[in-house]
């Protein structure tokens, strides 16, 4: 399954945002920006809610491992780049929708795995927010 609708800026080249693979009880997330860093876009928001809901209904799902496309980045939090052009009720909305999504996954029944590497900035490193998550945030050491 690939999620996309739109392509934004930064979005890979089959145009999907996001992409959903399940293999031997394990449920792999991965944002599909690299260009982007894997900025959290409404579309790549919206895309990563509904797969959440589709590994939900799964019975043969035991794990979700979240990653990013590309070597250089995890996550780099929000979209700045698309939010530069909303207005109060827009970056309102985008801020509930990306709490919504994190929701979705905490509240999954099974384990979550984020799998952190290359640039992992802003909100990146605590999307899912520790808040909304019944997880312990994950961090990486300096070695």
């Amino acid at each position: 399954m690939a999620a996309g609708g739109d392509t934004p800026s930064g979005a890979a080249s089959d145009g999907a945002l996001l992409h959903l693979a399940v293999a031997d009880g394990i449920a792999t997330l991965t944002l599909d920006r690299p260009a982007a860093l894997n900025a959290l876009s409404r579309a790549l928001v919206a895309a990563l809610h509904e797969a959440t809901r589709a590994v939900a209904a799964r019975d043969d799902v035991r794990v979700v491992a979240l990653r990013g496309a590309g070597d250089c980045a995890f996550c780099t939090g929000a979209d700045l780049k698309e939010r530069a052009g909303f207005d109060e009720a827009a970056r309102a909305a985008h801020a509930a929708q990306l709490a919504a999504a994190a929701d979705a996954l905490a509240a999954l029944p099974v384990p979550t795995i984020a799998a952190l590497h290359g640039h992992t900035l802003a909100g990146g490193p605590n999307w899912p927010s520790p808040a909304t998550s019944a997880s312990p945030p994950l961090t990486r050491s300096a070695a």
